[in-house]
This record gives structure tokens, sequence and C-alpha cells, in this order.
């Protein structure tokens, strides 16, 4: 879409003016300013308290975590589904040797 104006004999003394208002509208400097953006301060968002799992990641040691992984390892999102939704049965106890 062409936005210039179109100059006919008929508007060519007003052709100045248009030109003119048409520059001045799309010289307008942009405002300048710095990236990345500072956060700003604010309390919205509540403090993370995470002391509930205190206990839990206490408990969670080096052979646990290992168990896990081989238990995880190359399954996908519905095989980890359905080994919560079984709580992890006779495999979980295969892997961790309970």
């Amino acid at each position: 879409m062409n936005t210039q104006p179109v100059i006919t004999p008929a508007n060519e003394a007003a052709a100045p003016a248009i030109t003119t208002e048409k520059t001045a509208t799309a010289a307008a400097p942009c405002p300048q300013r710095p990236f990345p953006l500072v956060e700003p301060d604010y309390t919205a968002k509540r403090p993370r308290d995470l002391s509930a799992f205190a206990a839990a990641l206490a408990a969670f040691t080096p052979e646990r975590a290992a168990a896990m992984d081989a238990l995880l390892t190359d399954k996908n999102i519905v095989e980890v589904q359905k080994l919560l939704f079984d709580g992890a049965g006779a495999e979980w106890r295969r892997h961790t040797g309970l």
C-alpha cells in the first residue's frame, strides 16, 4: 500500500505542507531503552518456601538417585506416567532391590 500523497495540479500548492507534515511525523526519534531491562522491584510474588520438602530431600540418597535414573532412562512420557499411576510396582522393586 502506497502511503505517499499523490500530488496533482489541484493540490500542488499544498504539496510542501503535506510532505512536511508526513516527514515531521515520521522523523520523531524512538525513545532509547537499555536492554536487557532491569527487573522491577515488586513484592507481588510470594517468597518460595520449600521447607515442606526438606525431609524428602534429606532422605534422597545418591543410591536412590541412581535407582531412579535406571528406572527412568529411555522412558517416554507415557511410560513414566504409567509408572506413576502403577506406583512403580514390581519394576521399581526390581531396580531398587527392595
